[in-house]
C-alpha cells in the first residue's frame, strides 16, 4: 500500500540530500578551497519552505558540516585553491541569482493571488448591493434578453428572475399606455448598443401601472457589446404629483377665468345703476322741488349698487377647493327681515312686485351653514330681480324633509323669458364679440354669462355642504329657482319673559322728541316709563330694572344706542325687549342693531301702528287704541 510522507518530512529529506552531496565534496577537496560555499543552496532552498524553522535547522547543520569539512578536508596546490575559489563564487552568484528569482515571481503569484482574492470579495459586496438596492436593477445579454435582476425588481414589477430570464423586459412590462415613442427610442438605443435614459409607464403584473425613471448602459469588452445594465427607479408618486399640480393649475387658471367673467357680469350690472345715479345727481344740481324723490330713488340706486358689488365678490371670493363646513346658531327671522328690507328696496326702484314669505316660526333659530348660505340667496334673489321680464317676484322660505333629512328650502319664482333659466342650467360659453352684435344684446349677454358662472359656484358651494341648486321652468313665462341646505330648526321660547313691572325705558336725549314720544306712549295705554338721557344712563337703568320694552334712540352723549344695546344684551339682561328708535336709515346701522340683540328696528318719524305692533297690547287695555296716527319728530 502506498503511502504518502509529510511535506515538511520531504522538505527536510530533499535538503539532506543537497547538505549530504555539498558535504561529500567538501571531504574531497583541498582544505584552502572555500568549500563552505555551497551550503548556500541548502539555505536558498530552505527558504521555499513556509516554515521559517526551516531555515533555522538546516543553518545550524551547514555550520556544523562547514566545520567538520574544515578538519576532514585534504591539503591542496594553491592554483586549485584559486581556480576552486572562483568556481565556487561564481555558483554563489548564480546560485542566489536564480533563487531570488525563483521567490521572486513566487511573490508575484501571492500578490496576483491576493489581489484576486480581494477583487472577488469587492465584486461579491457588490452584487449584495445591486441585489439589495432599493433601484431595480437588470442585466441582459448583447441581444437585451434578461440574465439577471435583483430583488427591487421583483418588488416593483411583480415577476421573479426565473420569469423574466431569457426575455426582454419590454414583452413583459409595457402596456397600453406606454408612449409608442418611448417604446421606439428604448428600442433603437438596444440595437445600436447605446445609453439611453428616459421615463417611461411600465405595468405590474397585476396590471397596476407605474411610472419609472429608466437608465441603460452598455458594457464593452475589448470593443465588444457584451451586456446591458439598466438602473430602474420608481417615480410614481412624483409623476402623481405632477398630474396634481397640473391639476391644481389648471383649476387655478378655470377659477381665474370664472371670477373674471363674474366680475365682467357685475361691471355690466352695475353700468345701468351707476348711469342713474349720475343723471340723479345732475338733476339735484338743477331742481328745486320733488328733493325727496329724488334723493329716495338715489338711495335705492346706491343699495342695488352695494348689493351688486357685495355679491358678485362674496362668489368669487369663495375658494371651493378648501370649503369645510361651519354650522353656526342664527335667527332666520332677523336675517329675513334684513333681505326683505333689502330687497324691497330694490324692487321699489325697478317697480317690481315683490313679496318674501317665511314660514318658520318666528322664535326659530337655524343651525346650518348660513354665512355660506345667505349670499348665495342674495345672489340669485337679486340676480331674479334684475332678470324679472313682467316685473314680479316671490320669495318662500320653509322647513322641509328631503331624503329624511331636515333642510331649509328657499323658493325663489320670477317672470323669465327664458334666457335666464338657460344662463343658470348650462355652463358659461364664451363672450360674444361685440363686433357681432349690438352693444345692448353684447351687455345682456355679459350679464347672463355672470348669471351662469355665479350659478356654477353656488351649485358646487352647495353640494360641499350636502345642499343643492335645483331651476327649472314653472311655464313658457316663468322660472323657478330652489336652493337646499341641512338646515335644523330649533323653537326658542318666546323672548318676552314676564318683566317684574309694566315700565317702559325711554332712552332719548332731545327733550322734545321724548316728550311726544311719551305721549304716544300714553295713547297706547302705556303710563309708566322711565326717561334715561344717554346710554350710559340706560345702561344703569337696565341694571336696576327689568323693562316691558326700552324705547332706544342710536345717537346719544356718552354712549351711543348700539353701545348701549351690546352692554344690556351681553352683560345685565340677555332676554330684554330693545327696540331700536333711530333717523339712521342705512342698513349697517340697523344690522348692528340686530347683531347686538335688539328685537326691532324702527325709523323716525315713528308710526304708531309700528309702534303697537312691536309693543303689543298695554297691561289691561281691553280693545286696540284706535287713535290716530301720530309720528314723532325726527333727531
Amino acid at each position: 500500500m502506498q503511502t504518502h510522507l509529510p511535506h515538511a518530512l520531504k522538505e527536510h529529506l530533499i535538503l539532506a540530500l543537497i547538505a549530504g552531496a555539498i558535504f561529500t565534496i567538501d571531504l574531497n577537496i583541498p582544505l584552502g578551497v572555500a568549500a563552505g560555499v555551497p551550503y548556500i543552496t541548502v539555505i536558498l532552498v530552505s527558504l521555499l519552505s513556509k516554515n521559517q524553522s526551516t531555515t533555522f535547522i538546516w543553518a545550524i547543520v551547514c555550520t556544523l558540516l562547514t566545520l567538520t569539512g574544515y578538519y576532514l578536508s585534504p591539503l591542496g596546490s594553491d592554483t586549485w585553491k584559486v581556480t576552486s575559489n572562483r568556481g565556487l563564487a561564481i555558483y554563489a552568484i548564480w546560485a542566489v541569482a536564480i533563487v531570488s528569482l525563483i521567490l521572486l515571481e513566487r511573490t508575484k503569484k501571492m500578490m496576483t493571488l491576493t489581489s484576486e482574492l480581494q477583487l472577488s470579495e469587492f465584486r461579491a459586496t457588490l452584487g449584495q448591493v445591486a441585489e439589495y438596492a432599493s433601484d431595480a436593477v437588470i442585466i441582459s445579454d448583447a441581444n437585451g434578453l434578461v440574465i439577471w435582476v435583483n430583488k427591487a425588481f421583483t418588488d416593483i414589477s411583480g415577476y421573479t428572475l426565473d420569469e423574466v430570464v431569457g426575455k426582454k423586459p419590454g414583452n413583459l412590462l409595457q402596456g397600453k399606455g406606454t408612449q409608442l415613442d418611448d417604446i421606439r427610442r428604448l428600442s433603437e438605443a438596444i440595437k445600436q448598443g447605446q445609453k439611453i435614459e428616459l421615463e417611461i409607464l411600465n405595468y405590474h403584473k397585476n396590471g397596476t401601472p407605474y411610472w419609472l425613471d429608466l437608465s441603460i448602459n452598455p458594457i464593452y469588452e475589448q470593443g465588444k457589446l457584451v451586456r446591458f445594465v439598466a438602473v430602474e427607479r420608481d417615480i410614481t408618486k412624483r409623476k402623481e404629483l405632477e398630474h396634481r399640480l397640473v391639476e391644481q393649475a389648471s383649476q387655478a387658471i378655470h377659477t381665474t377665468d370664472v371670477k373674471s367673467q363674474l366680475i365682467t357680469s357685475m361691471n355690466q350690472q352695475l353700468k345701468e345703476p351707476i348711469s342713474t345715479l349720475l343723471d340723479i345727481t345732475k338733476q339735484l344740481t338743477l331742481a328745486k322741488e320733488s328733493h325727496h324723490t329724488m334723493v329716495t330713488h338715489c338711495y335705492r340706486v346706491a343699495l342695488a349698487l352695494k348689493y351688486s358689488v357685495e355679491n358678485a365678490t362674496t362668489l368669487s371670493q369663495l375658494d371651493l377647493n378648501n370649503l369645510s363646513a361651519s354650522p353656526s346658531q342664527i335667527s332666520l327671522t332677523n336675517s329675513m327681515d334684513l333681505t326683505r328690507e333689502a330687497a324691497t328696496q330694490l324692487a321699489l326702484r325697478d317697480q317690481i312686485h315683490f313679496e318674501l314669505i317665511n314660514r318658520y316660526s318666528p322664535n326659530c333659530e337655524l343651525v346650518c351653514d348660513f354665512a355660506q348660505l345667505l349670499p348665495i340667496i342674495h345672489f340669485f334673489l337679486f340676480d331674479a330681480m334684475t332678470q324679472a321680464a313682467r316685473r314680479e317676484l316671490l320669495m318662500n322660505v320653509e322647513p322641509q324633509r328631503h331624503n329624511g333629512i331636515e333642510i331649509i328650502e328657499v323658493t325663489i319664482q320670477y317672470d323669465d323669458n327664458g334666457a335666464h333659466y338657460q344662463a343658470l342650467v348650462n355652463p358659461p360659453l364664451s363672450m360674444p364679440s361685440n363686433k357681432t352684435m349690438g352693444s345692448a344684446a353684447a351687455g345682456a349677454s355679459q350679464t347672463l354669462i355672470g348669471t351662469s358662472v355665479g350659478a356654477g359656484i353656488a351649485r358646487q358651494a352647495l353640494a360641499k355642504f350636502g345642499g343643492e341648486l335645483l331651476c327649472s321652468r314653472l311655464s313658457d313665462h316663468q322660472s323657478e329657482i330652489r336652493i337646499r341646505l341641512p338646515a335644523i330648526a330649533k323653537t326658542q321660547k318666546s323672548p318676552r319673559v314676564t318683566p317684574s313691572s309694566n315700565k317702559i325705558l325711554i332712552a332719548e336725549d332731545n327733550r322734545v322728541n321724548a316728550m311726544v314720544l311719551t305721549k304716544l306712549l300714553q295713547s297706547l295705554g302705556f303710563h309708566d316709563y322711565d326717561l334715561a338721557v344717554n346710554g350710559q344712563e340706560a345702561v344703569e337703568y337696565a341694571k336696576k330694572h327689568r323693562y316691558l320694552a326700552i324705547l332706544m334712540d342710536n345717537h346719544m352723549p356718552k354712549m351711543t344706542g348700539v353701545d348701549a344695546t351690546k352692554i344690556i344684551i351681553s352683560q345685565y339682561s340677555p332676554d330684554a325687549h330693545i327696540i331700536a328708535c333711530t333717523a339712521d336709515t342705512g342698513e349697517e346701522t340697523r344690522a348692528t342693531f340686530f347683531e347686538y340683540g335688539a328685537r326691532d328696528v324702527l325709523y323716525k318719524p315713528l308710526d304708531k301702528k309700528e309702534l303697537a305692533r312691536v309693543l303689543g297690547p298695554a297691561p289691561n287695555q281691553s280693545q286696540k287704541n284706535t287713535d290716530q296716527e301720530h309720528a314723532v319728530g325726527a333727531n
